[in-house]
Formats: structure tokens, C-alpha cells, sequence
């Protein structure tokens, strides 16, 4: 039975083959009549000058054409519906939401290509801090390795699976290509796929909020886009010696605040990226020494377009003096999830953020990270 079902063109790949056959049989009427035309083109004995039968001219010209037209269909097939790459790292015992959403997907492409990894979060919790640096950079060049290594005449689509600030490092090894394209997985077939360099169209808001009594100096952004930021508010940040949350929303508008509920269409999905990241560059940038503190609550392919995104800015480095915020469940609580070498190694924790007599908020661990870390690109 399984031998059947791969003789079968999946629907993904039926295209792709007609469009071969069309090739083939195309191919094989113009060699006829081309012999035909040219027979009828070579002078003989006694048989008058040579002439062209208009009929098997006509049909010269036809099947060529046809020909024609199939070699750019089975290159318009192969480009949309080339290889989908689905990256995965979720915690050990989570369950897979998306198995059947990658089927249906599987079902639209000419070929799969997997890239999964299990993280036991627990125990690689170090100081308060999950350390997630080697899997996301073992993930994040397998994936670059298999984008760079598959076939020239496709187009590649990558389907993640991943924790938000996985997402980050791993978008960040994402190559540059006009032909990579995202894809958010939907239920069933309700698949929005897009371009991964699409640029910004400035839907995204971002207003500053104060932290009432500021037990530090750190800076919030607070990326609040799925229905999963209605449970949450601002004084989430307090525990982390935040001063200031920037929040960022679509529009303004708040899931949860005024009844809105989100729901993003494929340009709303392939404008995040550019967007968000814009925004994170130049909260990054004015706040100048002090460190930042993420939660990001956002769909899987804007949290891998912002990692890429962020990658091709090279003179601020993002990652360092930034925390990450993993929402533990086990627990109910945030943990800072460390995806890149120069992320700081301790918690930004309450006593660690407290304001000394100058007014500057005391260090959190940099001075004991492994020589030589830095951001290099991810």
C-alpha cells in the first residue's frame, strides 16, 4: 500500500508532472514534423522546386509554441510549489499542534524537507537562564546547509515550528534569496504563505508606557500581536526592573482591549517582519547601554522574519544586553532564554536591577560570559 501511494503524484506534485508530459509529447510531435518540413524543404529530381506544406508548417509552429508554453509552466510549478522546509524546536513533552497543518502542506509542495529538535527546557536552565544557544545554532545551519544545497530551479518555503526566541537565532541563518518564502501554518489548509524579504508598510504602533515605582533602568517591548497578549498587561514587566515597556501593536489596537481580535491577512503577516524589527532597531538604539527586555506574543513566521531581519543589521548588534522572555508554563512564570552567544548569562531578577545611589541600574553577569562571544551572523 505504501508502494501505491508513492506512485501516486501527491496534489502538490501532479502539476509538475502533466507539465512534464506535456514537455515530452510536445517534444516529440515537433521532432516529426520538423523531419517533415525539412523533407519537404530538400530539393528532388524531377519533383519541381520545393514548397512548404502549410499544414504541417501550421502545426510546426503550434506544437512549438506549446512547447514553449510547458517548459514555463513546469518552471512557474517548480517555483511555487518547490521544496517546503519545516524547522522545528519545541520543549520536550509540548504537544505538536501542527502535524496535521504540515500534511496538508506537505500535500501542496514537490517535495519535504525536516529540520526537529526536542529541547528539555529544565534542564538546560542555567542560573535562572535556559540556555538554547547550541541547539538553535545547530538548527539554524542544518536549515541554512539544506536551503543552500537544494535544487537551483525551485522555490524554498519555510514552515517553522519554533519558541519565539529560537525563532530569532535561527531566522537569523536564513540566506539571502528573492525566492524564500514563509509560510504560517493554518488549520487545515488555512496556509498564508509570502515573501520573506517583503518590506514594511508601518501597520505596527509602538507607544511607550511607564512601570509604576521602577525597581531598575531596563527598557520592556512588549510585542503584542496574537490573541495570547489579552491575558497579559504591562506590570508583567515590574518583576524585571523594567522603567519603560514599548508596546507594539497592530494599529494601536490591543487583542482583548475594546473587543478587538486579531486576525491578519497575508499582507499584514509578510509586512511584520520589516516592521517589527525597524522598531526593535531603534528602541535598541535609544536605549543605548541599558538592556532590553523582550516578550513577544507573535505569529511563528514573524518572529523567524525579525531574526532575519535583524540579521542584516550589522553596526547594533541586537542580542547583546538582551533578554528574551520564555514563558514557562510548568511554572506560570518568564524565564530568559539565551539563543545567542552574547546574551547575558544571569536574570534580569529584581536584586540584580535595583537602582544603586548613581541612579544606574547594576550589571547582570556580562563580565563572566565565555571570551570571545559576540554577534556574529547567525
Amino acid at each position: 500500500m505504501r508502494t501505491v501511494r508513492r506512485l501516486v503524484p501527491r496534489r502538490g506534485q501532479l502539476p509538475a508532472v502533466l507539465s512534464n508530459m506535456l514537455i515530452v509529447v510536445s517534444a516529440a510531435v515537433l521532432t516529426a514534423v520538423l523531419a517533415l518540413v525539412v523533407e519537404d524543404l530538400i530539393p528532388k529530381p524531377d519533383e519541381g522546386e520545393p514548397e512548404i506544406v502549410p499544414l504541417r508548417a501550421g502545426i510546426l509552429l503550434g506544437t512549438l509554441v506549446l512547447l514553449l508554453g510547458a517548459l514555463m509552466w513546469r518552471t512557474a510549478v517548480h517555483d511555487k510549489r518547490g521544496t517546503l522546509f519545516y524547522v522545528q524546536i519545541l520543549n520536550e513533552g509540548m504537544a505538536n499542534l501542527h502535524k496535521e497543518p504540515l500534511d496538508a502542506a506537505r500535500a501542496e509542495h514537490l517535495s519535504l524537507r525536516t529540520v526537529t529538535r526536542w529541547v528539555d527546557v529544565t534542564s538546560r536552565r542555567r542560573n535562572g537562564v535556559i540556555d538554547a544557544v547550541e541547539p538553535c545554532h545547530e538548527v539554524g545551519r542544518a536549515l541554512e546547509d539544506n536551503v543552500n544545497t537544494d535544487r537551483d530551479d525551485t522555490g524554498y518555503t519555510v514552515a517553522p515550528n519554533l519558541l519565539w526566541p529560537t525563532a530569532l537565532a535561527v531566522g537569523a541563518h536564513l540566506p539571502h534569496s528573492d525566492t524564500l518564502r514563509l509560510l504560517e501554518l493554518g488549520h487545515k489548509s488555512n496556509h498564508i504563505e509570502f515573501p520573506l524579504d517583503s518590506p514594511g508598510t508601518g501597520k505596527l504602533r509602538s507607544e511607550p508606557h511607564p512601570v509604576p515605582e521602577p525597581k531598575g533602568d531596563r527598557v520592556g517591548v512588549w510585542l503584542a500581536l496574537t490573541a495570547k497578549a489579552k491575558e497579559y498587561d504591562v506590570d508583567m514587566f515590574a518583576q524585571f526592573g523594567v522603567s519603560t515597556v514599548h508596546v507594539v501593536t497592530y494599529g494601536g489596537k490591543r487583542p482583548g482591549q475594546d473587543g478587538y481580535e486579531p486576525r491578519f491577512d497575508r499582507d499584514d503577516l509578510a509586512s511584520f517582519g520589516a516592521d517589527a524589527a525597524e522598531i526593535l532597531r531603534r528602541i535598541k538604539a535609544e536605549a543605548g547601554s541599558k538592556e532590553l527586555v523582550v516578550i513577544a506574543m507573535v505569529p511563528k513566521t514573524t518572529a523567524l522574519a525579525i531574526g532575519w531581519q535583524l540579521a542584516r543589521e550589522a553596526t547594533a548588534p541586537f542580542f547583546r544586553r538582551t533578554h528574551l522572555m520564555y514563558r514557562d508554563e510548568g511554572t506560570q512564570s518568564y524565564v530568559p532564554m539565551r539563543v545567542w552567544e552574547s546574551q547575558p548569562t544571569t536574570p534580569p531578577t529584581e536584586p540584580l536591577t535595583a537602582l544603586p545611589p548613581s541612579g544606574k541600574a547594576a550589571g547582570n553577569g556580562h563580565d563572566t560570559e565565555a571570551a570571545g562571544a559576540g554577534d556574529g551572523a547567525d
